[in-house]
């Protein structure tokens, strides 16, 4: 009976040697996934693969092991047991136990962003951007394609155009779409913008010189980028002006086609004002050239035939600067 129990004994030793062997190499079990769908720029072994047998902080560090590169966007590759086997043993993890799918279908999501949704997102960063009311503006473009096989992620559009754009006629706006902050695809789109403004039209002949009136001209409903030069949305604008050349009926009346009357005519005698702190002095000067209010002339003072500069300050007055 003795040599029968030691018999038992060393039997039993091999045998439980044999049954620790197959639990330490049993401890981790990587369990290959058939499919998956990925988001990031690596793949990880937890993307393909649960865990399970180790404690939880353990099974985190083997989760996160990079195994390879992931597709492009929308694209799938496979990715085989044996070639997560040897990352893994590159990586120094030794027993450990695979089951599950010997290949593991792998495939990167992605994102697109549809041709209306960029053409709202330009007419919205045209219309935060331009000076005009929105309801008196028309935007036209031709909406891109659609853009797809974007990386998954927070996505954000970026429009860029010539800082010398006035919000007026054609543009070109450079469009860069970045996920999580980096940059995917650039594309440049195109966009006109057509406000619309109630500005100064002739509606009968305006001869040149003639002081313009108020029924020289209406305000007419215009497409600003129709015009060239300056313009007048406003009545008062145009107040004491005179027509610089002939206007025609229905002519947009421009900052071209007026000016500033003449107010002192050369030869005529005006009032030569010298200004100081507390004092004002005025003496008799003739006129040496034509004047406009604001304009500097010459002039001649009368008695003592000195020259002087001044500026206009309206039909009878100068303002002396400087004498010579």
């Amino acid at each position: 009976m003795k040599l029968t129990s030691s018999i038992w004994k060393f039997a039993a030793i091999p045998l439980y040697l044999l049954c620790m062997c197959r639990f330490c190499y049993a401890e981790t079990v990587i369990t290959m996934k058939d499919a998956v769908l990925v988001d990031g720029f690596q793949v990880q072994l937890g993307d393909i693969a649960s865990i399970s047998g180790v404690p939880a902080a353990q099974a985190d560090k083997l989760a996160r092991l990079e195994i390879t590169s992931a597709p492009k966007p929308g694209h799938s590759k496979e990715i085989d047991r044996d070639f997560a086997v040897a990352k893994l043993r590159q990586n120094g993890y030794r027993n450990i136990f695979f089951k599950g799918s010997k290949r593991t279908i792998t495939t990167r999501s992605s994102q697109t962003i549809a041709s209306d949704k960029l053409a709202e997102m330009l007419a919205s960063y045209i219309e935060s951007h331009m000076p005009w009311k929105a309801a008196d503006t028309v935007i036209d473009m031709q909406p891109p394609p659609s853009v797809t096989g974007l990386p998954a992620g927070e996505m954000a559009v970026k429009f860029e155009c010539d800082g010398r754009y006035r919000y007026v006629d054609d543009a070109i706006f450079k469009t860069t779409i970045l996920v999580g902050g980096k940059r995917c695809k650039t594309l440049y789109m195109r966009a006109s913008v057509h406000p619309f403004q109630r500005i100064a039209v002739a509606v009968e002949d305006i001869k040149r010189g003639e002081l313009i009136s108020e029924s020289d001209f209406s305000m007419v409903r215009k497409d600003l980028a129709d015009l060239t030069g300056g313009f007048f949305a406003d009545r008062a604008g145009l107040h004491g002006l005179v027509a610089a050349r002939s206007i025609p009926t229905g002519t947009v009346i421009s900052l071209r086609c007026v000016e500033r009357p003449v107010a002192i005519k050369r030869g005529n005698i005006v009032a030569a004002q010298v200004r100081g702190n507390g004092f004002r002095i005025t003496a008799m000067a003739k006129a040496m050239d034509n004047g406009r209010v604001g304009d500097m002339i010459r002039l001649m003072n009368v008695d003592s035939k000195k020259t002087l500069t001044g500026e206009v300050l309206d039909e009878t007055t100068v303002r002396v600067v400087r004498k010579g």
